[in-house]
């Protein structure tokens, strides 16, 4: 709480300092004969009153209690209230899904074309004889063209036990040779020339 003065008290004050001037001025002036007498007396009853009324006034007007209010600036005050801004959780991150392992891929061989030849041209190489040689890895003219009989034989013969006309792995390098040069006239002739595969002139009394 702020005490403040009452405006009022002043004027109070003034009428009281007024009165004891009043009754002074009629005291001195009661000791003067050439005051009448009249005169001294209503200044000395005007003194009286004006200390009376000026001590009533100072009893009434008691000083101002104030109470203390914090003042804010008018902006501060103008603007409203700033509601409190809630944290916004980070959004889910998505769990990046795991690449597959990387397959690694089948090698080649380089010497093995990814579409086999067809060796039944050549005759006496029928599916079952062709399948035994593409399962040994002869796919291509041209490795049954570098092949002896005798491999040949046995890999289809005696592994792959699959029949086959006597000794027709004789002509079949001799076939593919043909068609690795190119010389498919060739080929028809020494074919029309053979027998079941068999060269005549190598049978076997």
């Amino acid at each position: 709480m702020i005490q403040r003065n009452n405006p009022a008290r002043p004027i109070a004050w003034l009428i009281l300092v007024l009165g004891i001037i009043g009754v002074l001025v009629a005291l001195v002036a009661g000791n003067e004969e050439r005051f009448a007498s009249f005169l001294v007396s209503q200044i000395l009853i005007a003194g009286i009153i004006f200390i009376i009324v000026g001590i009533i006034l100072l009893l009434v007007l008691q000083p101002i209690e104030i109470p203390m209010v914090t003042v804010k600036s008018s902006a501060a005050s103008a603007a409203p209230p700033t509601p409190p801004v809630k944290p916004t959780s980070p959004a889910p991150v998505a769990a990046k899904p795991a690449s597959a392992a990387p397959v690694a891929a089948k090698p080649v061989d380089p010497a093995r074309p990814a579409q086999p030849d067809d060796l039944t041209m050549i005759e006496g190489i029928g599916p079952k004889s062709a399948q035994a040689l593409y399962d040994s890895g002869v796919t291509t003219f041209a490795q049954v063209a570098q092949m002896s009989p005798e491999e040949l034989h046995r890999i289809v013969k005696v592994e792959a036990n699959v029949k086959i006309v006597g000794e027709a792995t004789r002509t079949w390098p001799k076939q593919a040779q043909y068609i690795v040069r190119g010389d498919m006239d060739g080929l028809k002739d020494f074919q029309q020339y053979l027998i079941s595969g068999r060269d005549p002139s190598q049978y076997k009394d």
